[in-house]
């Protein structure tokens, strides 16, 4: 209801703010545990990311930090012409991760990142036509 029928007025606490933010999170990594699939984690590891939009969770970023490194080693086992298919693919995960870096939500430093800019970097495709 809005405030004239006896609502509220629509602002939150910043404890209820901080908690509807636990709650999301927790719901998107529940999802995420849906997508688990060692063929491919690309799913799970990006859902899972979007949940630390909401809540910076270490265990969450110990679980990134792997899917990132099966994801990454995946590619490293593609020929060229598979992995050509895949170059927006590895551009937007470059894109997520440095969204979270950009937000303090993950380091600089973070390993998988610092791959997947080199896998990039390599295949010539950080380079403007």
């Amino acid at each position: 209801p809005r405030a004239i029928e006896g609502g509220t007025d629509g602002r939150l606490t910043i404890a209820a703010t901080m908690a509807k933010r636990r709650a999301i999170a927790a719901s998107i990594r529940q999802d995420a545990d849906h997508l688990n699939n060692p063929d491919n984690p690309l799913p799970e590891m990006l859902r899972r990311m979007e949940s630390l939009v909401y809540e910076k969770d270490q265990p969450t970023v110990k679980k990134v930090n792997d899917l990132a490194e099966q994801y990454i080693s995946a590619l490293e086992k593609l020929d060229a012409a598979p992995l050509a298919a895949k170059k927006d693919e590895v551009k937007n995960v470059k894109g997520d991760f440095d969204y979270l870096v950009k937000f303090n939500i993950l380091p600089a430093t973070f390993e998988p990142k610092v791959q997947v800019e080199q896998i990039i970097k390599n295949q010539g495709w950080d380079k403007k036509k």
